[in-house]
């Protein structure tokens, strides 16, 4: 029986929850492509089968390898690549292939094709856990789909979303999806008090209709404590990270990657709040969790030692972060080798360490590497290749070497203002770098003009309160006096 509420729920739950497997969803190709439009704007990749092309492992293969790290791959119109027997024997034969990418995988299919898999890829079809049908309930063919509305207006903030809950439950449930995926999106690009705004729509129709302990429940008070986190608001954080915490262990269970995931979330707030003890045993929670369930060798275990050296990192014992630094170091390099973007960020924060202690050659050695991958791996015009460069700035610059902090500083912020744009959180922090640059070498105007800058950003992002914007208006703050004592 098909039941698009269940069916959105279910693909909900894939996205947001699920770490690795296959999943079917049998729909008209019609309703595939108005299943996969409201995902649009979250941490998922469409690919849309071409006609007349069989299906062959290596195009998934290329896939893969062009859209790394998604939460999901939707694979929409499977059927055209099942076109013969040939090519459904090589989609059944290639299960273990498609197994070994440890990668969420919704095949998208009608439900004749889901039966000829049935009948005939019988090795594929065990491998599948979860099958979702969908009911075709749009309007008649002739009406077209109406696509997402774009983007608001930037300076004109997002109004709270209208919801009426007296529509179909399939129809809320289905805008709370929509409301968080456009709120990654904003997330994703600083605009943290819109996504704020829409997260907090989201939760209130899934605490409605769903159960208080529903996993659901649980993602979205965890995406408002991470936004309230980037924000400062330390207090709201720990306010939703702790009941998400609190509705996983309990539902999916203590050794849960989600719950690892909860963990790992309410330690950086502690972390931000100089609790570092508290932050330490959530992070040691979570690694226990991921060194049982995925092992000491997989890259999530690697960012869990990374996460535990940069508390000990902050609180000055740096030999202690160099010890955990190493150890995800060493599996990434193992797994994902020595010219991958995420060994860069490693070399970056060691050295980011080694600056601490003030051995700023080693920093720059390490700094370096991680700026040769980036610029080989990403390009020139990446924004982890901009912060690259702002981090050899910052070497030059407690080195004394101001001329040299100010020409990597620019070319931090010529690619931020080009990627992220002019109203970035990240861009107002290459205009405070080089505001500081600018004042250490006298030059009190040109430093004045880009502290303006950066402090305009951060009030207009991240709100009048938030850490960053205290830390802005304080230099310029200073900047103004000293430039009175001149």
């Amino acid at each position: 029986m098909k039941d698009n509420v269940l069916g959105y729920e279910g693909l909900s739950w894939v996205v947001e929850h699920s770490e690795d497997g296959f999943f079917v969803v049998t729909a008209t190709p019609r309703m595939q492509r108005a299943i996969a439009e409201r995902y649009r704007d979250a941490d998922v990749c469409v690919f849309d089968y071409p006609e007349g092309k069989p299906y062959y492992f290596a195009m998934l293969a290329a896939l893969f390898r062009d859209e790394p790290g998604k939460r999901a791959y939707f694979l929409l119109n499977v059927q055209r690549a099942l076109s013969d027997d040939a090519a459904i024997a090589r989609f059944n034969f290639s299960r273990d292939m498609m197994a070994r990418e440890k990668r969420n995988l919704v095949f998208f299919m009608t439900e004749e094709a889901a039966q000829r898999i049935n009948r005939q890829a019988y090795d594929f079809h065990s491998y599948v856990r979860l099958f979702l049908d969908f009911e075709d309930d749009l309007p008649d063919e002739t009406t077209p789909l109406a696509p997402l509305a774009p983007l608001p207006d930037r300076s004109v903030g997002v109004a709270p979303p209208e919801i009426d809950f007296g529509k179909p439950r399939n129809a809320l449930l289905a805008q709370a999806i929509a409301l968080r995926n456009r709120a990654k999106q904003y997330y994703d690009d600083g605009r943290y008090r819109d996504a704020e705004t829409l997260l907090r729509g989201a939760l209130d129709i899934r605490e409605r209709l769903l159960d208080k302990e529903h996993p659901d429940v649980a993602a979205a008070l965890h995406a408002l404590g991470e936004t309230c986190e980037k924000m400062g608001r330390y207090d709201e954080a720990c306010a939703a990270l702790p009941r998400a915490l609190d509705i996983r262990t309990h539902t999916l269970g203590e050794r849960h990657p989600d719950t690892a995931a909860s963990c790992d979330s309410l330690a950086e707030v502690y972390q931000d709040r100089g609790e570092y003890d508290r932050a330490l045993e959530l992070f040691q929670t979570a690694l226990s969790i991921r060194e049982q369930v995925f092992g000491t060798e997989h890259p999530t275990t690697a960012e869990t030692y990374h996460n535990i050296a940069g508390v000990y990192q902050d609180k000055g014992e740096y030999d202690r972060a160099l010890e955990y630094y190493q150890k995800a170091l060493a599996i990434r390099e193992r797994v994902f080798g020595t010219e991958h973007p995420t060994t860069a960020a490693t070399y970056n924060n060691i050295a980011e360490l080694y600056s601490a202690k003030g051995e700023y050659d080693k920093a720059l050695a390490f700094y370096q590497k991680a700026l040769a991958i980036c610029e080989r791996v990403l390009g020139t015009e990446h924004p982890d290749t901009a912060t690259s460069y702002n981090n050899i700035a910052g070497v030059y610059e407690d080195k004394g070497g101001y001329d040299q902090a100010l020409a990597f500083y620019q070319k931090a912020l010529a690619i931020k203002e080009r990627v992220l744009g002019t109203d970035h959180p990240s861009t107002a922090v290459s205009y405070n770098n080089i505001a500081l640059v600018y004042e250490d070498k006298g030059d009190y105007d040109r430093a004045l003009e880009y502290a303006q800058k950066a402090l305009a950003i951060c009030e207009r992002v991240l709100g009048k309160e938030h850490p960053r914007t205290r830390i802005a208006r304080n230099n310029l703050e200073l900047l103004r006096k000293k430039m009175k004592q001149v």
